[in-house]
């Protein structure tokens, strides 16, 4: 891998003086003139720490010693944080409720959150992390991470792109267990995913028959599901309320609309401060991330301030529609199209009125 990252970087430095088109395809397409493969059978993605990581852009041989044996269902861990479980966490089984509920972690009369990482992640890895710790010192509830990690720690990355469905029913076999024998209400479920983590908790609502209270979509994968049907993807008939945030569209993440609100900061591709190298949306392991750093501080402000505007062409000549809405924790569940906005390029990230 560092072998091809350090090609990648020579072949770059060549054409550095050349200034080609400053888009998305662009810098593809000309990547593409040194190295024909790249996108196709290979690509660079960041993991959950925003380090980057060689996929294959195929799946994992069928005859391989960890396909033969593995069962996806099998794979998928649920730990439940609470203020007592902060730090830790406690690993939760879909089983009969506890006699004594003094002892049951899960209480039903707090708010549930489910948060899914994505791509070579974990239960550990900033994605699940950062937003947990945050919405625990906003509140008691009760924050699910999702930890598939056994199957998402895969370089071959068409096997769990392909394994999001089956780890998404698993996701709902969960929360329907925690509202027949815990007496949760599946309307203040609120399922957050990042990267193939949006996906996922997609197929989870889906399977819960688009009842689930909110899915929030953080920088939804793009390899695998760009311009596949809404059945193949998240979409707003997922859940009753679905708000996405778009920041690396059309590189790691998907730049279709996938919500009933989607939200695209700094235009949705390119973040400030994560342009380090020429053709840097090739390079870039942090837009990819921003999306739940973006997340994570939402929860504590509302000034993520945000406009509905036709572009983001549009938002920069100032020609977008009166009032505006938060990004993030505190968006109204009545938002509706696509929103614009600007932020910051290093933490606190959120901005106030920019229009």
């Amino acid at each position: 891998m560092l072998f091809l990252l350090f090609l990648l970087l020579f072949l770059l430095c060549q054409v550095c003086q050349a200034e080609p088109d400053n888009t998305t395809l662009a810098e593809i397409e000309y990547l593409k003139s040194f190295l024909p493969n790249y996108g196709v059978t290979w690509m660079f993605l960041p993991d959950g720490n925003n380090i980057l990581q060689l996929a294959y852009l195929s799946e994992e041989p069928r005859n391989s010693s960890r396909m033969s044996f593995l069962k996806v269902k099998d794979k998928v861990n649920f730990f439940l944080y609470n203020r007592k479980y902060q730090k830790s966490g406690i690993r939760i089984r879909m089983t009969r409720s506890l006699r004594d509920a003094s002892e049951d972690p899960f209480d039903p009369e707090l708010e549930t959150k489910f948060l899914i990482h994505g791509w070579k992640s974990s239960k550990s890895t900033d994605t699940i992390q950062n937003i947990k710790n945050n919405y625990l010192k906003a509140d008691d509830m009760n924050v699910i991470a999702v930890d598939w990690s056994d199957l998402a720690d895969n370089f071959f990355y068409f096997t769990p792109v392909l394994q999001t469905r089956d780890v998404g029913e698993t996701v709902a076999e969960m929360i329907d267990h925690l509202v027949v024998t815990r007496g949760a209400s599946l309307k203040r479920m609120h399922i957050i995913g990042h990267s193939l983590g949006a996906h996922t908790a997609g197929f989870a609502g889906s399977k819960l028959g688009g009842q689930v209270g909110r899915i929030t979509g953080l920088d939804p994968a793009n390899p695998g599901f760009e311009g596949t049907p809404p059945s193949e993807r998240l979409d707003p008939g997922d859940a009753l309320f679905v708000d996405v945030i778009h920041t690396s569209s059309g590189t790691a993440g998907m730049s279709m609309r996938c919500g009933h609100v989607d939200f695209y900061p700094n235009g949705g591709a390119r973040q400030p401060n994560c342009s380090i190298f020429p053709f840097a949306l090739i390079l870039d392991s942090c837009s990819h991330g921003r999306s739940h750093q973006y997340y994570a501080e939402s929860i504590f402000t509302d000034q993520f301030i945000s406009y509905r505007c036709r572009s983001w062409a549009a938002y920069r000549a100032k020609q977008c529609s009166k009032g505006s809405i938060p990004m993030g924790h505190p968006v109204p569940n009545t938002a509706r199209g696509i929103y614009y906005l600007e932020t910051n390029g290093e933490s606190p990230y959120a901005k106030g009125n920019t229009l």
